[in-house]
């Protein structure tokens, strides 16, 4: 996590354990803050941003990106969520 901009940055891995080229992966990124314990604020200000992957995450592969998270500085970062994960077109490759 670093700062950027009026808010965060955060690196974040995705892997594909498959034999086929994911095209088009999608994300939903949620992100908000925790209270004295470290637990998520219940009720608290959830913020969300559409994750689409710039490139094919090839097979058997991870690979890391860069998500911006504005408004939050990295202080401020609790928690962090990826939900309504949609893998994409899935391309089998034959040689």
């Amino acid at each position: 996590v670093q700062p950027y901009a009026n808010g965060s940055r955060v690196t974040l891995d995705f892997g594909n354990p498959t034999a086929a080229r994911l095209s088009g992966m999608k994300a939903k990124i949620e992100w908000g803050a925790t209270d004295s314990k470290g637990l998520p604020v219940v009720g608290g200000n959830v913020q969300s941003v559409n994750f689409t992957a710039p490139d094919p995450l090839p097979a058997g592969s991870w690979h890391q990106y860069d998500v911006d998270l504005p408004g939050v500085p990295p202080t401020n970062l609790g928690w962090l969520r990826v939900s309504a994960f949609d893998s994409g077109t899935v391309d089998l490759l034959s040689q």
